[in-house]
């Protein structure tokens, strides 16, 4: 029956979820003892529980590191918390779950019941988990989408490029000098800021979350994204169903609410670039967006003329990419696009800030078990014609 069916593929993937969890556990305690990274950890200011949202009711601590599940979590959180208690998890709008996050507030670095027994007694006795991602596609991805999408704030923008200027020679056209930064541009600000003064979206794992110091319950990947989703909740007592649903649609509404936040900003931000870009300009970035993201055939032009792009609507507009979506198939051939596009942006990089990048992400690398080499992962090309030749 399929009942029975589905029970024994829940099944395989517990186990296989669990047998996943002690070769991640292992690699990183392997890590943190061999390298010694547990100082490391201790090297910047402070621990900043600006990452942490929790639950009290369930016990749950997650520590939320940027491009990496971290809106649909937040969203998890607003239906555990009952602020969303008769709306779909992917219905929540992005903007709403970042007005509503339950987290702890900053504090000093040494966990010392002393200083503050309430955080401390709750995440001892918490279920602690985060989600990691490979470093050099969580650095692609924030590129994406904070600047090349321009969904960042000018803030953001312009407190960014104002550090790049020291490093680069910046085009003197104003609108390029101050909008359009390149992801050469955008990786010489990383690995010059160093891992405690970039700006938090691109800080890595082991700054925001110090695994070496807390000791976590659950280590999720994106890349086993839904099943390790599952699990946690599993283990916190919360039937995953209650959650987001039905499995079968879970990929599907996940992307959905991705495009349609997506959409949504680009829209809010758009008159802020007016002097810059053209609707054509940000609608059809926004769409290429997509597309190096995964949920957009490669193979699907831009839809719109110069002419329709100016008076198009938000809800039209978000018809059109939805309606593209369903025609972006297989699936998993349109979702290898975001790796691809991640290679070939990569292997455009001068071989000296390459090796800077790897220094980077390195320590992330060895504590959640990545390849790290660039010379393994960039320097070979595979003869075939570039699929974004846009960075």
């Amino acid at each position: 029956p399929l009942r029975d069916l589905i029970a024994s593929r829940r099944a395989d993937s517990f186990q296989k979820t669990t047998s996943s969890q002690s070769a991640r556990k292992q690699q990183l305690l392997d890590a943190c003892r061999k390298k010694k990274y547990l100082q490391d950890t201790r090297d910047g200011p402070y621990v900043n529980m600006h990452w942490f949202h929790v639950d009290r009711n369930y016990k749950l601590a997650y520590c939320a590191i940027p491009k990496v599940g971290h809106s649909f979590w937040r969203r998890v959180f607003n239906i555990l918390a009952k602020r969303n208690a008769h709306r779909s998890l992917f219905n929540i709008s992005g903007e709403k779950i970042h007005q509503n996050a339950n987290n702890f507030e900053r504090f000093p670095d040494k966990l010392s019941k002393k200083s503050f027994p309430r955080q401390y007694h709750f995440m001892v006795s918490a279920t602690k988990f985060l989600f990691v991602r490979d470093p050099y596609e969580r650095l692609f991805s924030g590129y994406i989408d904070r600047f090349f999408s321009l969904t960042a704030t000018l803030t953001v923008l312009e407190n960014t490029l104002s550090k790049v200027s020291t490093t680069t020679t910046r085009p003197t056209d104003a609108c390029k000098k101050h909008f359009n930064l390149t992801f050469l541009e955008f990786i010489n600000y990383v690995t010059r800021s160093g891992p405690f003064k970039v700006n938090e979206h691109f800080t890595p794992a082991y700054v925001t979350c110090l695994p070496c110091l807390i000791n976590y319950d659950f280590i999720g990947k994106m890349e086993s994204f839904h099943d390790d989703t599952s699990f946690v909740l599993r283990l916190a007592g919360i039937d995953p169903k209650d959650v987001y649903g039905s499995d079968s649609s879970f990929e599907s509404q996940s992307d959905l609410s991705i495009i349609r936040d997506v959409t949504q900003r680009i829209f809010s931000v758009m008159k802020q670039f007016y002097s810059c870009f053209t609707r054509f300009e940000m609608l059809r970035r926004t769409w290429v967006a997509l597309q190096v993201r995964g949920f957009l055939s490669a193979s699907l032009p831009f839809p719109l003329s110069e002419g329709r792009a100016e008076t198009i609507k938000q809800g039209e507009f978000l018809g059109l990419v939805n309606d593209a979506y369903k025609r972006s198939v297989p699936r998993d051939v349109v979702r290898q696009q975001r790796h691809l596009a991640a290679v070939e942006t990569f292997r455009n990089l001068p071989q000296s800030l390459l090796q800077a990048v790897q220094a980077y992400v390195q320590k992330d690398c060895d504590l959640f078990g990545y390849e790290c080499s660039v010379e393994a992962r960039f320097n070979q090309s595979s003869g075939q014609k570039p699929l974004f030749n846009i960075f």
